[in-house]
Order: C-alpha cells, then structure tokens, then sequence
C-alpha cells in the first residue's frame, strides 16, 4: 500500500554521495550536463535546483533555467540572475534566460545578416524588419540552443539544465539533427552555385577564387550545429533526468519522453523522478497512485522518490531540506507492498 513507504530518513552526506553514483558523477572527466524534463507543475524546478546542490558539493556547477516561467528566480531570492551568470554560494552558480530579450537580440542580429547580404532591403526601417525576424518560427527554440552552448563553452564541471515543458524541449533537443540535414542541402546547392561563379570569374577575368559570405556562414551553422548534436546524442556527456509525480498526465508524459529520446537522441535517462509522493492515509487517489507507483518501479532504470514534504519548499534552505525525503530504496523495499 502506498501508506506503507518507509519514513526512513537518510543522512543527507550518503543521499549526497549517491545521487552523484547514480548521475555517474563520482569523477566527470569533462563537462557534464543533466537535463531535467517533465510536465509543467511536477517539480522540475525544485528537482534541477536539489540536483545541482548535490553537484555543487563536489564540482563547479551551473544551474540554468531555460524556462519561461523564471521558477529558478524565485526559489534563489536571486533577480539579478536573469540574463546573466551569478554566483549562490559554495560551488554553485545560476543563470536564468530571459527569453524576450534574448529573442529580441538574436531578431536583430539575423536583421543585420540578411540586411548585409541583401542590401535591397537597407531602404526599410530597421525595426519593422527586426518584428518580422521575431516572429520567424523556431527563434525561441534557437535561443534555448544558443543559452545551452553558452554554458557548455564555460569553465562550469557539471551544467544542470531546467526546461521548458516537455514538448517543446523534446523538440529543441532534435532541432540540431534537423538543421543540420537542412543546412546540408543548402550547402550543396550553394556550393554548386559558387562553383559556377567561379568557373565564369576565373574565364572573364582570371580571379582565381571567389569568396562567398553565404556559403561562410552556413559552414559556421552546419559546426555550431553539429557540436550540438553531438552534444546532446553523447551519453558521456549529457544524461536526461525525467520528472514526474504519481498522477496518471505527467506518468504518461514520462513515458513518452522515455520513448522519444530513446528514438531520436538514441539515449536513455540516467535517473527518473517520482515527485511529491504523500505519505498520507490512503484515499482513492492513492489506489490510483499505487498503480502509477506500481508501473514506476517495473521501469528498468536507476529510480530516486522524493516524499511529499509538510511544506512546499519556496527557497533553497527548503529545497535543500528535501534531500531529507529522498529516498532512493523505495522501490526495491516497497513494491512488494503497493
């Protein structure tokens, strides 16, 4: 029965010590990213900030909030964290995205690109150009790109990633793959036009080569693209943690996420989540949470519960303090009894 979880309380040093087994962080050997996803409201936040205290006792960490919402804000007292890399304490550093702005700034400077490649369009008014480049689809998700690789270029040892919901960061997470099969195309059919250009500068005017902006600039996007790639398809250096809490949307949302990254990034999740279990008398609910529970602990991957604590945690001393509900035996000791 789901009121039988064990009140054990582990000592938060050994909880410490095996999360960072379990995230295989006892010696990273290099940067490490964790991306935490799960559906709106299951505690993704809260989950991304204790994993990041956790890494923060042993490495340099950053702990980045790429979702609107701005939770991350919130929990550190720490406004002065959005747009910019700020220092918590100890080893931990946060960085929230502000999204509008960094919208705004990358519409402009793909306003500059096209403006200086296509000189026609110098007669218009810079802005209405750059509220046309805003709502170029896919620009929100090229900025949550563009924050990640920031963070990966830094001097941070272990990088803890918040999301956006679950669907548009499954979708960003695949958004490298696809660009890059686009701008391989591209490539071709600019390299073929250049080729051509070539051929006629070189019989009318003996030029021996001829440089193309274009073509330079869709070489740098098919690198900065396929470092992506690469980045978030290699086990050795990104690991997925998957949030959910014992209610049938974000349990199915779980799986579907299991099963994407599986398809598309050819990963598996290095840890999954079950948030927010209550240790309360059993009541209907918890009929339908033991059978949640139930499919939890059947799935073959490492597994951390975090139990319901009395208050919901508003600041990092409480999220710290949940280290004190984390219990990463439960399934092993309890399934026998749900």
């Amino acid at each position: 029965m789901l009121l039988e979880i064990s009140s054990q309380h582990f000592q938060a040093g050994d909880v410490r010590g095996r999360i960072l087994d379990v995230l295989d962080l006892g010696s990273p050997g290099g940067q490490r990213i964790l991306v935490v996803i799960g559906k709106g409201g299951v505690g993704k936040t809260t989950t991304s900030i204790l994993l990041s205290l956790v890494a923060s006792t042993r490495f340099k960490t950053l702990i980045m909030s790429i979702d609107p919402a701005m939770h991350l804000v919130e929990y550190l007292g720490l406004g002065d964290a959005v747009g910019r890399f700020v220092h918590v304490k100890g080893n931990l550093w946060a960085y929230q995205l502000d999204l509008d702005r960094s919208v705004r700034d990358l519409a402009e400077s793909y306003t500059m690109h096209v403006r200086d490649l296509l000189p026609s369009l110098k007669v218009l008014n810079l802005d209405d150009v750059i509220d046309v480049m805003k709502s170029v689809p896919g620009l929100e998700e090229e900025v949550y790109l563009r924050t990640v690789r920031e963070a990966t270029m830094r001097d941070f040892e272990v990088v803890v990633v918040d999301t956006p919901p679950t669907g548009v960061t499954l979708r960003v997470l695949t958004l490298p793959r696809l660009y890059n099969l686009w701008l391989g195309k591209l490539i071709e059919l600019r390299e073929r036009i250049v080729a051509l250009r070539y051929m006629i500068a070189r019989t009318l005017y003996g030029e021996r080569e001829v440089r193309d902006r274009a073509l330079d600039k869709l070489y740098k996007l098919k690198d900065h693209y396929s470092t992506l790639e690469k980045i978030f398809t290699s086990p050795t250096h990104t690991s997925y943690i998957l949030v959910s809490n014992p209610e049938p949307l974000p349990y199915t949302e779980m799986a579907k996420a299991m099963d994407y990254i599986a398809r598309n990034l050819n990963q598996k999740p290095k840890l999954l989540v079950m948030n927010k279990v209550s240790l309360a008398p059993r009541t209907s609910i918890h009929h339908l949470g033991g059978d949640i529970m139930r499919g939890f602990c059947s799935l073959q991957f490492p597994k951390m519960v975090i139990r319901e604590a009395p208050k919901p945690p508003s600041t990092l001393s409480d999220i710290e303090s949940l280290l004190d509900y984390v219990d990463l035996s439960f399934c092993e000791e309890s399934l026998s009894h749900l």
